[in-house]
């Protein structure tokens, strides 16, 4: 995002997805009956297209020769849990990536 401007959009996207979940934060209730849809449809685009920015991220490290970094999203590629063996499908580590990447953390380089 530094380099390049193709995708400075995302800081705003996260910005606009934010409002709806700090709303959320500070009253659950618009959770409980779905008023947060009414009252934030451009919060909800926001993170929708968000996600799907981190999956297209992903998506397009996975083409890449990954056998010599061990970075974030290797980490979660390989991660078992250690009682039935499973590791994370592909919708569980889009999860866990949005975290890492809205924390500031890039789940392609560290």
């Amino acid at each position: 995002m530094l380099e390049r401007e193709t995708y400075r959009y995302v800081v705003k996207i996260i910005e606009t997805s934010n409002i709806r979940v700090s709303s959320i934060l500070q009253a659950p209730i618009l959770r409980m009956f779905r008023l947060d849809k009414l009252l934030f449809p451009k919060a909800i685009a926001a993170r929708n297209l968000f996600i799907r920015f981190v999956g297209k991220l992903l998506r397009d490290t996975q083409k890449n020769d990954r056998s010599k970094r061990k970075d974030l999203f290797a980490i979660l590629t390989e991660a078992k849990d250690p009682e039935t063996g499973l590791g994370f499908n592909q919708e569980e580590i889009i999860s866990e990536s949005t975290t890492l990447v809205v924390a500031g953390l890039s789940p392609l380089c560290i």
